[in-house]
Order: structure tokens, then C-alpha cells, then sequence
């Protein structure tokens, strides 16, 4: 199996170049036995070393800044409400306007480093060259109505079964159960953070970082780690020591849809580019938002 992390010589030119890419950038040489240099041909291109860098600071970072701003939010707190209890200061930090000023100012932090990333790289144009082909949204489009379709059909067996077997529907896990409260709390800004900044910084983070990386040592290799790790992120932990049963099902239900989900996206990245696995992700958040709205407005 051929890795891709030692840089080849060009024959032409003589200079080293990432052997992800499809032509020698130096001189625009292009290998005509190589069978691979279409293998990487839709990516964003960067060294393995970035690719890493992206990846941890879409997963690490945004748990890290997570922590870091309940933390500030708890000292915050405690500073405007003297003798305030410990069950009091729990009661804020789990209520929805915390949640959303953690989840979604780390979301704007994370987007905010990955711009200033790219734009001191000046790899902006690497980065959004697949958004100037109209096809490629017309593939995201189809891909996230795909990946709705394939969601919603995976629900309804799903529930079928757990009824069988004695629980109730799978509903939403606890991850889903925050979106929604806070959409309802703050539609159009969790519209924006949710439904567009925070799928921009999952597919740098999971697919051009994660994905692209993994891809080196084999395609395989990279569909299925970066599909799990995408669904383990939508995962409740907690809930494992809960000792809720149906809380720890519901989360292990839920699990297989996420996976497949970042299947699907990396399998739309790959073909055709960051712009179809962005217009997909971006797509599904976006009509889950709009139906959790029109929901709660209903109720």
C-alpha cells in the first residue's frame, strides 16, 4: 500500500511537491503512468502537517474553548450573584442561553481561526476552488436531500425495532435536544452558527483535515475514521454513567445515522469537493433548524 507523506521529485522541473496532487505545482508537470493522480484531484490541497492542524482544532479546539467559556460563564456568574448555591450555578450553566453563548461563540472562534489560517496561508483560492463549478452545489444539493432521505428511512426501522423489543421510539439524543432549545430561544442566530458557520468548520475539521489526512494511507482508511469520529462527536458520553437505560439507547441508536452521515459527506467531498460536502451538511442543518421552528411554533 503506497503512502502518501514523502514528497516526489518532479522528472521535469527536479523540485519536491505533495504527491496528493494531480500536477507538479512548480511547473505544471504531470506524470502519465501514475494511475493515483486522480485520487486526491477534488481536495483541498495542503501538506499532511496542516491537514493535522485542521483537524485538531475543529475537535480539540472546539472542546477545549467549550470548556474554557462554561468556565468563564461559572466565574461570571458567581460575580453578579453573591452566596449563589452550587444547584444554582449548575441550573444557569444547563440553561439555553449558556449553552448557546458556549457552543455558539465557539463555534465563531473556531471559524474565525481557520479564516485567519487560509487568509495568512493566502490559500484561500485552494481552499474554494470547487465553489466556482455550479455542478458541484447541484451534487450537494442532491447529496444532503440523499442523506435526509437516507436519515429519516433509517428512524423509521429503527423505531420499529426498539418497539419490538420493548422501548419506546428512538427520538433525539441529547446533542439534538440542545439544538433544538436554543433554536427556539434564538432562531436567527442559531440559524447562522448552526446552520452555516458550524458545518463550514466540521468539513475543514473532519473532511479536508481528518478525512484528507487519513486518505494518505489508504481511502478506506479514511472513510471509516473520519466517519466514526464524526459520529462519536454527536455522542453523549454522560449518558453511559447516567444509568438512564433509554437515555444510553437512544445515543447508541442515533450513532449508526451520524456515521453514515459522515460517510456520505466524505464520499461527496471526495468526488466532487469541499463545496458538495459543505452544501449537503449545510443543507440537512438547515432543514432540521427550519422544522424544529416551525415545530415550536406550531406547539
Amino acid at each position: 500500500m503506497k503512502a502518501y507523506f514523502h514528497q516526489e521529485k518532479c522528472p521535469e522541473c527536479e523540485k519536491y511537491y505533495d504527491p496528493t496532487l494531480n500536477v507538479c505545482p512548480h511547473c505544471g508537470h504531470q506524470e502519465p503512468e501514475r494511475r493515483d493522480f486522480h485520487a486526491f484531484e477534488h481536495h483541498v490541497h495542503d501538506s499532511f502537517i496542516w491537514q493535522i492542524v485542521l483537524f485538531l482544532i475543529g475537535f480539540a479546539g472546539l472542546q477545549i474553548l467549550g470548556f474554557l467559556l462554561a468556565a468563564i460563564l461559572q466565574v461570571t456568574f458567581m460575580a453578579t450573584h453573591p452566596g449563589c448555591t452550587p444547584e444554582e450555578i449548575t441550573q444557569y450553566l444547563q440553561s439555553v442561553s449558556a449553552n448557546f453563548t458556549a457552543s455558539g461563540v465557539t463555534y465563531v472562534i473556531i471559524f474565525a481561526i481557520y479564516f485567519l489560517i487560509f487568509g495568512l496561508r493566502k490559500r484561500f483560492k485552494e481552499l474554494f476552488h470547487s465553489f466556482a463549478k455550479a455542478k458541484n452545489y447541484l451534487f450537494g444539493a442532491i447529496g444532503g436531500i440523499a442523506i435526509l432521505g437516507a436519515t429519516m428511512l433509517y428512524s423509521l426501522i429503527i423505531n420499529v425495532i426498539l418497539r419490538a423489543t420493548g422501548f419506546g421510539e428512538i427520538g433525539v439524543n441529547n446533542n439534538e435536544t440542545a439544538i433544538r432549545a436554543i433554536t427556539i430561544a434564538f432562531p436567527a442566530l442559531s440559524l447562522i452558527v448552526f446552520g452555516f458557520v458550524g458545518p463550514l468548520c466540521e468539513e475543514l475539521a473532519y473532511r479536508v483535515g481528518l478525512f484528507g489526512f487519513m486518505s494518505r494511507l489508504g481511502k478506506l482508511l479514511g472513510y471509516s475514521i473520519s466517519a466514526m469520529i464524526f459520529g462519536l462527536i454527536h455522542f453523549n458520553w454522560n449518558a453511559l454513567g447516567s444509568g438512564d437505560a433509554n437515555a444510553i439507547v437512544v445515543e447508541f441508536a442515533n450513532l449508526p445515522g451520524y456515521v453514515g452521515s459522515g460517510l456520505a459527506l466524505a464520499f461527496l467531498y471526495d468526488r466532487f469537493g469541499l463545496c458538495s460536502s459543505y452544501v449537503a451538511h449545510a443543507f440537512n442543518n438547515v432543514f432540521s433548524l427550519s422544522m424544529t421552528l416551525i415545530q415550536g411554533g406550531a406547539n
